[in-house]
């Protein structure tokens, strides 16, 4: 998606390249929890795109499940 997406695209193929390369090196392997893996993976973006509005989050972040559920919906287009 950074490849595709990202406003600025060479900067999106380094953000894409640094974090496969990561995860090639195994610097994920030991994050087992989502919030943790969200957390490396947006410092890790950060160093690349210097973009203080990408922000990488779990899906469920520790929200109970049905305030999880609504945030979902309501980020795909859906009312709460």
């Amino acid at each position: 998606m950074l490849r595709e997406r990202y406003v600025f695209p060479d900067i999106g193929n380094q953000a894409a390249s640094a974090i496969e390369s990561a995860l090639g090196a195994g610097k994920y392997a030991a994050l087992d929890q989502l919030g943790a893996f969200a957390e490396r993976l947006t410092e890790d973006l950060g160093t690349v795109a210097r973009d203080k509005h990408q922000r990488s989050r779990s899906s469920n972040s520790g929200a109970p499940a049905g305030i999880a559920a609504r945030r979902r919906r309501h980020h795909a287009g859906g009312h709460p």
